[in-house]
């Protein structure tokens, strides 16, 4: 019985840092992606402005 509980009570903390990294990653990707998405314009600005110039 303990063996088990300390086992179910280490999966436990194992599952909640395993999530905790997970919402961490999907924040990173996330702002990863605007990020990328703000350099894409730049470069679209950038490439605008060298048109008209």
């Amino acid at each position: 019985m303990r063996k088990t509980y300390k086992q179910w009570v280490f999966w436990q903390d194992g599952f909640w840092e395993f999530e905790w990294n997970f919402i961490l990653l999907t924040i990173w990707i996330k702002e990863l992606k605007t990020r990328l998405s703000e350099y894409k314009q730049v470069i679209k600005l950038r490439a605008f402005t060298g048109i008209i110039r």
